[in-house]
C-alpha cells in the first residue's frame, strides 16, 4: 500500500529518524535500484535501508517510498502502518480510515 500524497511532505523528517542518510563515500560501483544510474558517494545524497543495506539515491527512494512504502529489494516496510504518517481520512465507502 502506497502512501497518500498529502503525507509525502512529511517523508522527509521520517526518512531521517528511521534510516541512514549518508554523503562522502568513495565507492563507484553502486547502482541505485531505483533509477539503475551509479550512485556517487562524494556528491549524491543518499539513503541505505535499514534492514538490507541497499543504498539509493534519496529523491528515487523518497518516489518510491511515495507509491510503495517498501524496500525496493528487500520488500521490508521503511513507515510503520500506524505511524504519524499516516493521519485519519475520510473515505465515501468504508468511513474513516
Amino acid at each position: 500500500m502506497g502512501l497518500y500524497q498529502v503525507e509525502v511532505a512529511k517523508l522527509e523528517t521520517i526518512l531521517a529518524n528511521r534510516v541512514k542518510v549518508r554523503k562522502g563515500i568513495s565507492r563507484s560501483d553502486v547502482q541505485c535500484t531505483v533509477c539503475h544510474n551509479f550512485i556517487n558517494f562524494a556528491k549524491d545524497r543518499i539513503i541505505t535501508c535499514p534492514f538490507c543495506a541497499s543504498t539509493y539515491h534519496y529523491l528515487c527512494v523518497a518516489f518510491w517510498l511515495s507509491k510503495y512504502n517498501s524496500c525496493p529489494m528487500c520488500q521490508n516496510h521503511f513507515l510503520e502502518p500506524h505511524s504519524e504518517l499516516f493521519e485519519s481520512q475520510e473515505d465515501p465507502e468504508f468511513g474513516r480510515l
